[in-house]
């Protein structure tokens, strides 16, 4: 019963719950926003700070149509 998963596997069950606007891949939000709480955030405002002044790239999931990253 030692089953190693990958966090997207760990993941996959969660629903998203957004209809539009959906600019990022669901688990790439929920492996930085863990990431941020770790780190002290406490609001959604603080969250989002935290991915954009750390810069955090997560690529996990398959890239979105939106990711330009090289």
């Amino acid at each position: 019963m030692n089953e190693k998963k990958s966090l997207e596997t760990f993941f996959d069950n969660i629903q998203d719950p957004r209809h539009h606007n959906k600019l990022h891949n669901l688990i790439d939000v929920v492996i930085i926003a863990i990431c941020a709480v770790v780190a002290g955030a406490d609001t959604y405002e603080q969250i989002e700070n935290f991915g954009k002044k750390k810069k955090v790239v997560v690529k996990i999931s398959k890239p979105s149509p939106w990711d330009t990253l090289p």
